[in-house]
């Protein structure tokens, strides 16, 4: 008895010990996008509820490394360096 009362109360406690934590994040995304925002490295249309894409990732990358005008200004792929993908048959 003495055992399932004190695994009965660890569980308890491990619960009410997430709570805070949980709430906690609640307003984080939005932060940090006002912030990824303000410095310019995304606009106002970014959807936080969808997961990001790898072009999203790429173009934030770009931007971090402050290399705008070299992505803009490199034309590699129409320089052959990519060939396109062959259809499916």
């Amino acid at each position: 008895m003495k055992k399932r009362l004190l695994s009965l109360l660890c569980v308890l406690v491990l619960t009410v010990s997430v709570i805070p934590a949980a709430s906690a994040l609640e307003g984080e995304a939005a932060r940090a996008a006002d912030t990824l925002s303000t410095l310019g490295l995304i606009d106002s249309t970014y959807n936080l509820d969808a997961p990001a894409t790898r072009a999203q990732a790429a173009v934030l990358l770009v931007h971090l490394a402050g290399a705008e005008q070299g992505a803009a200004a490199d034309n590699w792929l129409a320089s052959g360096m990519f060939p396109p993908p062959s259809p499916r048959r």
